[in-house]
């Protein structure tokens, strides 16, 4: 099986074709490249949680034990969990409170977070994250991407072709289904207004569903290949992410396309969009080829006042604690969002590399998946889904 290192929309690292599915190719080369070499013994299936399959506990010895559970691959370990954080004083940082150990290379892709239920979803999977010290995974009824609307609690997500459009209800009961033009990529949502913004592959198109109606309301075909997509509340844009591939002497250029709230599609700006702030209008993108992050208004596309020296391949503002996480290449920093200032960043191992994160406005937990060197002759690598507390 053919290794590659790279990186991903959402700030994912491909480590092995096939598992996880191409987003955007890699603008650097990613660090600690031993933690790269012999990951195909990863690729034993399952999945640990505290609180068991199918209601089991732990195996033997505290090993694995994969049965039960509709034969889903979806495993208990115990996972030793983080110990109560020490009071603090003054800028207080998010703190470790609950750990989910992933048996194998079972990687959660696209993570999306209902914090109103406090639930994440990934593809084909949902993990119950009310209690961080004992979460649970569950198997969706599709196997295909899942994004969350907080303010319903449907989800959407696709059979394995990605052709296929299916709506949950919040207790997994079929809303709508609907058949798109093309292979889904890519999904953003809007929760005030319930209409969610998808890109397909094969067809090349920007997709509006509206939830309420259960219609496909608008679809407008686009001139690029579409990678992910991010809708702005506060100019009512979404921004469709693409690239240009390398010449012979040049990198990769990332490029938005900005689509206006007719869905007509305008000029193509330089850089990735990682998210958008829509109280203080204004855009965080991946710069164009070097990575940093650039700090934009979204009706000029001018740089706003305040910029951040730092390369960037995620960001989320926090308009709650007035911060914004941003993902390094070795780690996650914490910026105070008015000053710049750097405050700090996320407690993580030295033996372990940030592979996805994922955040909601107005919510007090960071998801971070990442990729642990246990330094185990038989299986070297292991996944773990790290919860942290900011508030």
């Amino acid at each position: 099986m053919k290794l590659q290192t790279t990186q991903t929309f959402g700030a994912k690292i491909d480590l092995v074709v096939g598992l996880t599915e191409l987003r955007r190719p890699l603008r650097m080369r990613i660090g600690r490249v031993g933690k790269i070499a012999g990951l195909g013994a990863l690729l034993t299936m399952g999945m640990c949680t505290l609180s068991g399959c199918g209601g089991q506990s732990g195996g033997p010895s505290g090993e694995p034990s994969c049965a039960g559970n509709g034969g889903s691959g979806v495993c208990t370990e115990p996972s030793p969990q983080p110990e109560a954080p020490m009071p603090c004083e003054g800028v207080c940082l998010p703190w470790l409170v609950g750990r989910l150990r992933l048996t194998g290379f079972v990687a959660l892709e696209d993570l999306s977070v209902d914090p109103v239920r406090q639930r994440v979803y990934a593809k084909g999977q949902r993990i119950d994250v009310s209690n961080p010290r004992a979460m649970k995974v569950t198997p969706l009824p599709k196997p295909g991407h899942a994004g969350v609307n907080p303010a319903t609690g449907r989800y959407i997500t696709t059979d394995t072709e990605g052709h296929d459009l299916f709506v949950f209800n919040a207790d997994d009961t079929l809303y709508d289904s609907q058949r798109l033009p093309g292979a889904l990529t890519t999904i953003a949502a809007d929760p005030v207004t319930g209409l969610h913004y998808l890109t397909t592959k094969n067809e090349n198109q920007l997709v509006v569903y509206d939830e309420g109606s259960r219609v496909l309301s608008a679809s407008r075909p686009l001139d690029v290949s579409p990678g992910g997509a991010v809708f702005d509340p506060g100019s009512d844009q979404v921004f469709v992410n693409w690239y240009t591939p390398p010449g012979a002497t040049s990198n990769y250029e990332y490029h938005s396309l900005i689509v206006d709230k007719n869905y007509d599609t305008g000029a193509s700006v330089s850089g990735y969009v990682l998210a958008t702030e829509p109280a203080q209008r204004l855009v965080y993108v991946e710069g164009s080829p070097d990575s940093r992050l650039e700090i934009r208004t979204s009706e000029s596309w001018d740089l706003a006042e305040i910029q951040l020296d730092t390369d960037a391949y995620w960001a989320a503002p926090d308009p709650v604690l007035n911060r914004l996480y941003v993902r390094q290449l070795y780690g996650i920093a914490v910026f105070d969002q008015s000053s710049g200032d750097l405050l700090g960043s996320l407690p993580l191992s030295d033996k372990s590399d940030v592979m996805e994160a994922a955040f909601a406005p107005g919510d007090n937990r960071i998801y971070v998946e990442v990729l642990v060197n246990v330094e185990d002759a038989v299986s070297p690598y292991r996944v773990d889904l790290l919860v942290f507390a900011t508030q």
